[in-house]
């Protein structure tokens, strides 16, 4: 039987909720949730739009402040316009790096741009943490992901599945999660007392 968007949605969700189980990364396929999430283990979301961004930018541009710097990479180097920041080449790799120990969260919109800044078909995935998730091509297309176990240094974002080929993995926003040291410090033991807690 041929696997489906529909179907193969399923699976990823499905592996997203199993991984999620043990206690290392969250999944969250709305902001709302994210945003709960994050406030839950005492931290706040620190939101960063690219209304300010226009043109071509080599890889490594930086943005953000603080605790939610932020630098961007990707093999031929970055393009926005409009309020869309993307990969200046077809089908490559979009990531965001993050310096601060105290990111232990990092979600967006993400989705995938024609040449034109068009919305483009397909599946994208998200990477961060060593969770992967796929979410359809759409500019309201969330997927935050909330480590209880440590910090997230990065997200990775690429077009993704035959549909796909041909666009630029895109976003509009970030939405970076921090949780300040001493509360950092608490969430890594409860993680623990999680972790002890399965195992009696």
């Amino acid at each position: 039987m041929p696997l489906t968007t529909n179907s193969l949605l399923s699976v990823v969700a499905l592996s997203a909720f199993a991984h999620a189980a043990s206690g290392e990364i969250l999944v969250a396929s709305s902001q709302s949730v994210f945003d709960a999430l994050v406030v839950d283990l005492g931290g706040s979301v620190v939101g960063q739009s690219f209304a300010n961004y226009n043109g071509f930018y080599q890889s490594g541009v930086g943005g953000g402040s603080g605790d939610a710097a932020w630098t961007a990479s990707a093999s031929s180097g970055l393009y926005a316009e409009a309020g869309i920041f993307s990969t200046n080449s077809a089908n490559e790799l979009l990531t965001f790096e993050f310096s601060s120990a105290n990111v232990f969260a990092i979600g967006g919109n993400f989705f995938n741009t024609n040449q034109d800044f068009s919305t483009g078909p397909g599946l994208v995935k998200v990477v961060a943490g060593g969770v992967g998730f796929i979410v359809s091509s759409s500019t309201s297309s969330f997927a935050g992901f909330v480590s209880t176990s440590g910090s997230i240094s990065s997200i990775t974002i690429v077009p993704f599945g035959g549909e796909a080929v041909g666009t630029y993995a895109s976003t509009n926003s970030l939405s970076i999660g921090v949780v300040p040291a001493p509360g950092a410090v608490a969430l890594l033991g409860v993680a623990g007392l999680l972790a002890r807690r399965r195992r009696a």
